[in-house]
């Protein structure tokens, strides 16, 4: 993933909050990506992103299922991003045919207007989305305006259980296909404390699964070409 991003003319350093004296997103950042965390954000780490989309900055979100983030997830929400506490099963034969699995669905269903999205929709691309939770719009911030960038088939299911033997067919309360995937959501810097400059927007993209941007995952299908 960081070689696309390379490729693609951006630098890419990594960034520990935590160790600096005041926790900050650099001015000259172009994006911040937090790519799957194992443990909560801390309250300086949270603020930090906070202040940086209210300067305008643009924020990739992976989240993985199962990990305990509740002051992040509590921060994901007031943005306008509902998280599933799942995984996203899908049974389809067309997984296997692909060498996919049925906790690595593949995606073929993705937003035609939006510009992270609009080319893998006309040139018929295709994503998996390895052991992912369900990823949707939930209430917006005021003046925000959100997308839901990926489907699943709809033969999938949203699996609230616990364990690891995943289920064979969907259980009473796990929500039935298609599944929302990956949101979109343009804010005004007011959303996040920010002063209201009108040419200037905040932009938040989440993913249910930080896996994808593993060297093994990334270069399976359009992967890379969704992730940069």
């Amino acid at each position: 993933f960081k070689k696309g991003l390379e490729s693609a003319g951006f630098m890419v350093h990594s960034l520990n909050l935590g160790t600096l004296a005041k926790a900050e997103v650099p001015e000259d950042a172009n994006a911040l990506i937090i790519a799957g965390p194992h443990s909560d954000l801390l309250s300086p780490e949270i603020d930090a992103i906070q202040r940086y989309l209210g300067r305008g900055g643009s924020v990739l979100s992976a989240l993985d299922p199962r990990v305990s983030a509740p002051a992040y997830k509590a921060w994901l929400a007031k943005a306008g991003v509902a998280l599933g506490e799942n995984i996203v099963i899908d049974l389809n034969p067309f997984n296997q045919i692909f060498g996919g699995s049925p906790v690595a669905p593949v995606i073929r269903d993705f937003d035609a207007s939006n510009p992270i999205t609009k080319d893998m929709r006309s040139q018929q691309g295709q994503v998996v989305f390895p052991q992912t939770r369900t990823v949707g719009l939930g209430t917006l911030p005021e003046g925000a305006t959100g997308t839901v960038l990926a489907h699943s088939l709809p033969t999938a299911f949203g699996w609230a259980g616990t364990g690891n033997a995943a289920p064979n067919k969907p259980g009473p309360n796990d929500k039935r296909g298609p599944l929302d995937l990956a949101v979109a959501i343009e804010a005004p810097l007011k959303a996040f404390g920010g002063e209201d400059v009108p040419d200037k927007k905040a932009r938040l993209v989440v993913l249910g699964t930080a896996q994808i941007m593993a060297n093994q995952l990334v270069v399976v299908f359009n992967n890379q070409d969704l992730l940069v």
